[in-house]
């Protein structure tokens, strides 16, 4: 009767639910599996933190404009992100590949940080042990939340070896086994 034709239906619609879910959390798997999650480590503003042979620091200020920049809508703020960056050893100066930045607010939205310029020399030889580098660089938020957001820095866990071969370059970061899954939280 209509009763069994419609259990059948719900039946054949939880079939198919079922049937699309599974490559997608078998997909989520393997890719938690490459990928853990991040490790987020938690500083004080203004705190400095030392981190895998380089020292961060971040500041940031809430600005109107921006030169050259377009004029945004009066519900958005700019901010000035100026992050210090501190090799404490030759390690340091190796792992100089610049950061992933991004800014988060209390309810977990992100935005992104362009960069602007920074002051790091070219070279290798020219960086100095204990000398504060700089990147300057900008985001675009809520202005109700411009207070708010915290600074997420991910150090780029690359290491650039004077004089490598590409080939022995390739070897190594293989055998690498550090992933980009250590975060800096900055509170404000």
């Amino acid at each position: 009767g209509p009763g069994r034709t419609a259990r059948r239906g719900v039946g054949a619609v939880l079939a198919l639910a079922v049937a699309v879910a599974v490559p997608t959390l078998d997909g989520y798997t393997t890719y938690r599996e490459a990928r853990p999650p991040d490790q987020v480590h938690t500083f004080a503003a203004g705190q400095t933190a030392t981190f895998k042979h380089v020292s961060w620091q971040v500041g940031v200020e809430v600005v109107d404009n921006i030169p050259n920049a377009r004029p945004i809508p009066a519900d958005r703020q700019w901010l000035k992100i100026r992050i210090t960056r501190v090799a404490v050893d030759q390690e340091g100066i190796i792992r100089r590949v610049p950061p992933d930045v991004e800014v988060r607010a209390p309810d977990g939205r992100i935005w992104k940080v362009e960069p602007l310029d920074d002051d790091l020399p070219l070279e290798a030889k020219d960086y100095r042990i204990g000398a504060p580098y700089h990147y300057n660089m900008v985001s675009m938020v809520p202005r109700a939340l411009s207070s708010q957001v915290e600074v997420y820095l991910r150090p780029n866990p690359a290491r650039m070896i004077e004089g490598e071969s590409v080939q022995d370059m390739f070897k190594r970061t293989a055998k690498e086994e550090e992933l980009k899954d250590n975060v800096l939280r900055f509170r404000r």
